[in-house]
């Protein structure tokens, strides 16, 4: 899901604004859910890991506004999500809000930047 998410997104990066954030928000979805699967399958003692990366995915959608398109439960894996994966997917979304607010003005970039900033959050509390 991460992967294909990732893949999603690098191919709408030059896409509109509007279909940035969507493929942004989708991504943003499958971070949720990977880490809700982390919190479910994951070893225990990084639970609260996942539930801090995945309350970060939930704030970022809240600020897109969004209601992604992706399903947020589809079948996932059993196992816990790869960090890395996770921690490539997040930097990547921050870049592409990034851009895409700086091609807009008003309180849509100040939402996009915001949305930014958790993605940075998440690769950031990843990065190894």
């Amino acid at each position: 899901m991460i992967t294909r998410a990732y893949d999603n997104l690098i191919g709408q990066r030059q896409a509109d604004v509007e279909t940035v954030t969507a493929a942004a928000a989708d991504a943003l979805a499958a971070i949720a859910a990977a880490m809700e699967t982390g919190e479910e399958h994951g070893p225990p003692e990084l639970y609260a890991s996942y539930a801090f990366l995945q309350q970060a995915a939930v704030e970022a959608l809240t600020e897109l506004r969004a209601h992604p398109k992706a399903a947020v439960h589809e079948a996932l894996d059993v196992d816990a999500p790869d960090f890395a994966e996770v921690s490539k997917l997040g930097g990547l979304v921050c870049e592409v809000l990034l851009d895409a607010a700086m091609r807009i003005s008003g309180s849509r970039q100040l939402d996009l930047l915001k949305a930014a900033a958790h993605a940075a959050r998440i690769r950031d509390l990843l990065a190894s």
